[in-house]
């Protein structure tokens, strides 16, 4: 198998979709919580259940020198400045600089949220993230505010994108991702092919 992100052979590591650094933040008193999976699909919905802490989440696709390397230093930069948002600890102004690094890490947080998402979606979403490690091309990030603490969410699909009067693509050519983790919420959307 290859990492989604460098395209190196090997073997792959488990990424949490979720930073660890936020499960203190999230974690109920009277311990684990229901976790509720449900996948969409042409055809039906499937539904699951079960106890869990939150933000658990992880998929297996990316390799240990991306995960150690470029997107452990990601998080780590993310960090404070997300952790007050996740908390709503207050209103936070963002600079450029921290501003970059919010779309950044939601940008990676939404492609390794789909990197196991069947259809995926194009490799070059992933490659042009890798080479460039900041919000790139036709890529759109909007921030917001949630209600509830306990809750995370990942909702990604990939999706055709077309002008008026075009015929759609055979495949996928863009994506769009619903994340939330605490009170911090991310819409984020990227798309290949138009002008």
């Amino acid at each position: 198998m290859s990492c989604v992100f460098c395209e190196r052979d090997g073997k792959l590591t488990r990424e949490h979709v979720w930073p660890q650094w936020v499960r203190p933040s999230l974690d109920h008193p009277d311990g684990a919580g229901t976790a509720t999976r449900t996948i969409i699909r042409p055809g039906g919905t499937e539904e699951r259940s079960y106890k869990a802490r939150p933000a658990n989440v992880v998929v297996r696709s990316v390799c240990e020198e991306c995960n150690g390397g470029w997107m452990s230093e990601l998080e780590q930069r993310a960090k404070s400045v997300l952790l007050p948002m996740v908390e709503d600890r207050g209103p936070v102004t963002l600079g450029a600089t921290d501003a970059e690094t919010v779309a950044t890490w939601a940008i990676k947080t939404a492609l390794v949220a789909g990197s196991e998402f069947d259809p995926l979606i194009p490799r070059q979403f992933y490659a042009e993230f890798y080479e460039a490690r900041a919000p790139f091309g036709k890529v759109r990030v909007w921030i917001g505010r949630t209600p509830h603490l306990e809750t995370h969410t990942i909702d990604f699909r990939p999706m055709t994108v077309r002008r008026e009067g075009e015929n759609p693509p055979a495949s996928p050519n863009g994506y769009q991702a619903v994340l939330s983790v605490g009170h911090l919420a991310f819409y984020v959307v990227g798309w290949r092919g138009l002008r």
